[in-house]
């Protein structure tokens, strides 16, 4: 039993690793940037991230460019991106795998991560998808998820939500671009 007990802590004790490990080399040399990074998987087919694309915009303009970056992931290459994102790296190669090794599962979903790959938080913008066909124009102060992990990261507070669900497309794993 003591082998068995011994055996499952080093198993899932190696699930705790940091996740830079993971990730491709040119992922990691763009995470060393900055001390801060906001990765978005983001779909121009999904209407959920159509709807966000505005709220993107300004969550880029408003971080100090000393500290933050942002970076959208285009995991499906087959789409034809055609839209303008001021403030946004856009990777296309590698980002299926960028978005798996983080835990993303949905269009759009948002991590920010420090420099050396550790997710400080992951989850939905805000609270403004309630459920797939039931969205508010404006979710509610405490719904900005997103936003208050940024300002608590600013600030050099502790997160107190690190994790959210987002509601959005599926991610398809299974097929590779």
């Amino acid at each position: 039993m003591r082998i068995f007990i011994a055996i499952l802590v080093l198993v899932f004790g190696g699930c705790n690793a940091n996740k830079n490990n993971q990730f491709p080399s040119k992922f990691n040399q763009i995470l060393e940037k900055k001390p801060f990074t906001v990765v978005v998987t983001y779909s121009v087919d999904c209407p959920v991230s159509q709807l966000y694309t505005s709220v993107l915009k300004d969550i880029s303009a408003s971080l100090p460019k000393d500290s933050f970056q942002c970076i959208l992931l285009k995991v499906n290459a087959q789409e034809n991106w055609d839209i303008d994102m001021p403030g946004f790296l856009v990777i296309d190669t590698g980002a299926l795998d960028i978005a798996k090794g983080i835990g993303m599962e949905v269009f759009p979903e948002v991590a920010v991560l420090n420099s050396t790959g550790t997710v400080l938080y992951k989850g939905a913008i805000d609270g403004r998808v309630k459920e797939i066909g039931n969205t508010h124009f404006k979710p509610l102060p405490n719904e900005k998820y997103l936003n208050n992990a940024l300002t608590q990261i600013r600030k050099k507070q502790q997160i107190k939500m690190p994790s959210t669900i987002s509601k959005g497309c599926f991610i398809e794993y299974n097929k590779k671009p």
